[in-house]
């Protein structure tokens, strides 16, 4: 299993980013990132991570060098020292030459850096950095990723008040239902509410769709319809009685709607950052929204920040499910993305590609005391 890196070491990388964004702005930026020419395999893990969080967000692809070699670079140098250091800690030290971070294990300077995405933002506040703003004062979101973000927690924020309006609507017709009402007295007052508790169950499933990026959100959506809704009837309870005492089916605008109404979406729900060394890898994609028109979508890769990238078709495994196995030849850090294209316009994975893509690391057979996976 991988390795969980205590909450020490979190914060001891929160700092050490902190450090690299803030050395970044000054001057005299950074050149390269320094090894020791004895580094273990699990160093030079690090020092890749470094290399590649930095140059999604910049652009800037740092070369990973012996410390010998740069002795006049400004540099970002790392370096384990079991002699100064306990093997929780870890120290930070910025001066003319750069950064120098020392970790006290090499384990430790590697799983330091896995989570690395999850603390940009948090960073930015500590940083004070401000958001831009209209003239009226509203945050202004910008730039595809930190959009994708915000639809994110806005459609879960709007899921969250219609499944309370799902609730107060229910308890309604729970109220007129228990009072023994006649035909005539249904028609007028309990139909209408039937109606609208059916539209705004769509309304929910479909702001529910628009969250999903993991398994356990897929859970949520599979209980809604399989437990919530047909099991519990929490649509349906009153259906039969309604039917017997108006003595006319019920009408047609009770029923859900089976059209997907929304823009296609690109969900990859198995997404890895670590790969061993001789592990296959078939890469899954679904795409809720895809037409029988519309072209097989494609995944683009290429060695971090070098040359173009290459292009792969992935296989349809059935209408709305693709895949694609990774090349075994492939080594070291891999940037990626996927694109689909559905009536002119084009879609991608991760939202904010090409610009910044999704990565895995393919560990060298050395490095096989870090486990990207369980074993059987």
């Amino acid at each position: 299993m991988i390795m969980i890196p205590c909450r020490k070491f979190l914060m001891a990388f929160w700092l050490f980013l902190i450090s690299v964004l803030c050395h970044a702005a000054s001057k005299s930026e950074p050149k390269a990132i320094l090894l020791s020419p004895s580094a273990t395999s699990i160093e030079r893990l690090a020092a890749d991570e470094v290399q590649k969080y930095i140059y999604l967000r910049t652009k800037t692809r740092l070369p990973v060098l012996p410390s010998k070699s740069g002795k006049s670079k400004t540099a970002i140098r790392l370096s384990c020292d079991s002699s100064r250091l306990s093997p929780e800690s870890f120290r930070i030290d910025r001066d003319k030459k750069g950064l120098h971070i020392v970790g006290g294990s090499d384990g430790a300077c590697f799983m330091a850096f896995t989570n690395m995405p999850n603390y940009w933002a948090s960073c930015l506040r500590f940083m004070a950095i401000s958001f831009p703003t209209n003239h009226e004062g509203s945050l202004l979101v910008s730039g595809k990723g930190n959009l994708a973000r915000f639809d994110y927690w806005l459609h879960t924020f709007e899921y969250l008040r219609t499944m309370g309006q799902l609730g107060c609507l229910r308890g309604k017709m729970d109220r007129l239902m228990s009072q023994s009402p006649d035909g005539p007295t249904i028609e007028k007052t309990v139909l209408p509410l039937r109606i609208e508790l059916a539209r705004i169950w769509e309304r929910l499933i479909e702001q529910q769709l628009q969250t999903i990026s993991t398994i356990g959100e897929v859970g949520t959506l599979i209980n809604l319809e399989s437990q919530t809704r047909k099991t519990y009837g929490f649509l349906t309870k009153h259906d039969a009685e309604i039917v017997r005492l108006t003595k006319k089916p019920l009408p047609a605008e009770c029923h859900l709607s089976m059209d997907y109404r929304l823009s296609p979406q690109l969900v990859v729900l198995n997404h890895r950052e670590l790969l061993e060394a001789d592990e296959p890898y078939r890469l899954e994609l679904t795409i809720p929204g895809k037409t029988s028109a519309d072209e097989a979508p494609c995944l683009h890769y290429r060695q971090l920040g070098k040359g173009s990238f290459k292009t792969l078709a992935m296989q349809a495994d059935d209408a709305h499910h693709f895949s694609v196995t990774i090349p075994q030849t492939l080594k070291g850090t891999i940037e990626y993305y996927i694109s689909f294209k559905h009536h002119g316009s084009t879609y991608h994975y991760p939202a904010a590609a090409p610009s910044i893509c999704a990565t895995w690391v393919k560990l060298s057979a050395t490095a096989g005391c870090v486990n990207a996976r369980p074993k059987d």
